[in-house]
């Protein structure tokens, strides 16, 4: 038959369970390690998300970076260059002190040209005037004495000789 009752219902011919009552401090850690366990879950899969997010994060940031510090070497490596052209410039580029020495000196030798130029067309005048007075000076030499000869008959007229010979 059956009773009733109001504890838990049991089964014919099964054994009873020997299970107590729960106590209070029993069911407060066991709550405490089911919520400590939960929440250190929790914070575990947290920390795990927060971990790839920060190193994804990293390794875009050192990407960056290393590109960063690519774009850098290639700038030195051009202003590298820009200065050694510029040094060569530098080496073959006239200073402004040089330019007026140079200048100057120009300036010196083309006054010099210029002196001895018109020392030389001076000299010339006079050796020009020279030889003119000399030849005047001939030709009336020249003309007295052939008004001397024409004057004392000495001159013989002379036949020229046939150049270049008649055959």
């Amino acid at each position: 038959m059956r009773g009733y009752g109001t504890g838990v219902p049991q089964l014919v011919g099964s054994q009873p369970s020997i299970r107590g009552p729960m106590r209070p401090f029993t069911s407060g850690v066991v709550g405490f390690l089911a919520g400590f366990s939960l929440a250190g879950t929790l914070g575990l899969y947290y920390l795990q998300r927060e971990y790839r997010a920060a190193s994804s994060s990293v390794l875009a940031s050192s990407a960056r970076l290393t590109s960063s510090a690519q774009n850098v070497t290639s700038y030195l490596e051009r202003i590298t260059a820009v200065e050694e052209v510029v040094n060569q410039l530098n080496k073959q580029v006239v200073k402004r002190d040089e330019f007026s020495q140079a200048a100057q000196s120009m300036r010196k030798l083309y006054s010099d040209l210029f002196e001895e130029t018109h020392e030389l067309r001076k000299r010339m005048w006079e050796l020009g005037t020279y030889i003119i007075e000399v030849l005047t000076q001939n030709m009336r030499i020249l003309q007295r004495a052939n008004d001397k000869n024409q004057s004392h008959g000495h001159l013989q007229s002379r036949k020229r000789p046939d150049y270049p010979p008649s055959a």
